[in-house]
């Protein structure tokens, strides 16, 4: 399918929409919902700059401290982290990706890689264009 000139908006949405469910059904063995899988592959990013704490978790997410406490017990629960308490300041919560969180995040890093690349042939750069200049459209409404 091409994506010119933005005609397509709603197909390219229910494209990616379509990708994503693909992605969730083949990580379905793990039992995961894509929010689990969001937040493992948002948890090794924070690591990478140090900021893997509860707090710092849920600002990368947009989430408030119970939303992801919930979501990080259920990943507890999976035995995809463990929280460490910071010595010094027991309020300090930091987590760890643990057991198979590093496949699911690999998997789901490749499965982006695989979408985007079809996606992007089926672009032109002038579609490029106008699909950047609606997701930044879009993010401006959601700030």
């Amino acid at each position: 399918m091409s994506y010119e000139n933005g005609k397509n908006l709603m197909q390219l949405i229910r494209d990616i929409h379509n990708y994503e469910e693909k992605l969730v059904v083949s990580l379905s063995e793990n039992q995961l919902k894509l929010n689990e899988i969001i937040l493992i592959d948002s948890l090794y990013k924070l690591i990478e700059d140090k900021q893997n704490t509860t707090t710092q978790l849920a600002k990368s997410l947009s989430m408030s401290p119970s939303g992801i406490s919930n979501l990080l017990n259920k990943l507890d629960k999976k035995g995809y982290i463990k929280r460490v308490h910071d010595e010094l300041d027991r309020r300090k919560v930091f987590v760890f990706p643990i057991g198979n969180a590093a496949k699911i995040k690999n998997d789901f890093n490749e499965f982006y890689k695989k979408i985007s690349l079809e996606l992007e042939s089926d672009f032109n750069s002038e579609a490029l264009v106008t699909c950047n200049n609606v997701l930044k459209s879009i993010e401006s409404y959601t700030k």
